[in-house]
C-alpha cells in the first residue's frame, strides 16, 4: 500500500515502515536518531491530529503504528519529520540524494490481534536485528514504555499515545504492563502462534462490556 492520502483511512490503526533508501544507513551515531525524534514531535505538534502507538528506530528502517482523525495526517508526519531529517543529515556529512525510499509501507491493522503482533514485532525489532539480547534493551524504541521501563527508552513519552491493544491487558498500569512483558518474553521466543490468544480473548471480552465509541478495532495480517 502507498502512502497517497487515499489509501490511508481515518481512525484506523496502521503499521508504518519507511527505509533507507537503496539499504542506505539512516542513523549513524545518537544524535542521529535524538534529531529525527525531534523532527517527529515537530511534525505531530504541526499537523495535531495523528496518535503513535508504537515507534521503533534501526540503523536503516523505521516501524511505527499509528492513527490518524483528519485525511492526510500520517502522510503529513511522515513527509515533515522525514524530509527535515533528511536535509540535516545531508547538511551534517556533506552529501546530497535521497536518503529515504521514495514511498513508506502501510498496512492497515483491523483486529485486536493484529494490533497485537504489529507491537510486539515492532518492540522485539532490536533483538531480531542483534542489536540487543533483550527486547527491553533497546533505547530507540518504545518498547521500555510498554514494558514499565520508561527509564530504558530514549524515546519521548509525548511521542506516544496509550496503546490501544496494551490498555486491554488489564485494569491498572502495572498489570498491564506485567502482561505485556510476559507475552513480549514469549515471542521473542518464538512462542507466536499461542501466546496472544489468551492475552487478546481476554481484551475483546473486556472491550465487549465496555461503550462502542472505542477506536475501530484493527487485520488479521500478522506484521511483516
Amino acid at each position: 500500500m502507498g502512502n497517497d492520502r487515499q489509501s490511508i483511512e481515518t481512525n484506523a490503526i496502521y503499521h508504518l515502515t519507511t527505509r533507507g533508501n537503496n539499504q542506505r544507513i539512516l542513523f549513524s551515531y545518537p544524535r542521529d536518531y535524538r534529531f529525527f525524534l525531534r523532527a517527529l514531535g515537530r511534525a505531530l505538534n504541526r499537523v495535531r491530529s495523528v496518535s503513535i502507538y508504537q515507534l521503533t528506530l534501526m540503523k536503516n528502517h523505521i516501524h511505527l503504528l499509528a492513527r490518524t482523525t483528519k485525511p492526510g495526517g500520517i502522510s503529513g508526519i511522515m513527509k515533515r519529520s522525514c524530509q527535515e531529517y533528511a536535509r540535516w543529515r545531508n547538511e551534517q556529512r556533506g552529501s546530497s540524494g535521497k536518503l529515504f525510499e521514495r514511498r513508506f509501507y502501510s498496512e492497515r491493522l483491523d483486529t485486536l490481534r493484529s494490533v497485537a503482533f504489529a507491537t510486539l514485532y515492532n518492540d522485539s525489532n532490536g533483538v531480531r536485528g542483534g542489536v540487543v539480547a533483550t527486547a527491553e534493551e533497546h533505547r530507540w524504541s518504545s518498547v521500555g514504555h510498554h514494558a514499565g521501563r520508561p527509564e530504558l527508552s530514549a524515546i519521548p513519552r509525548g511521542l506516544l499515545s496509550p496503546n490501544p491493544w496494551i490498555m486491554e491487558l488489564g485494569t491498572s498500569s502495572s498489570a498491564r504492563e506485567a502482561a505485556y512483558r510476559t507475552l513480549l518474553q514469549m515471542y521473542v521466543a518464538g512462542k507466536r502462534d499461542a501466546h496472544p490468544s489468551k492475552f487478546v480473548r481476554v481484551a475483546e471480552e473486556r472491550s465487549k462490556k465496555r461503550p462502542s465509541h472505542r477506536v475501530t478495532r484493527p487485520s488479521g495480517k500478522s506484521a511483516r
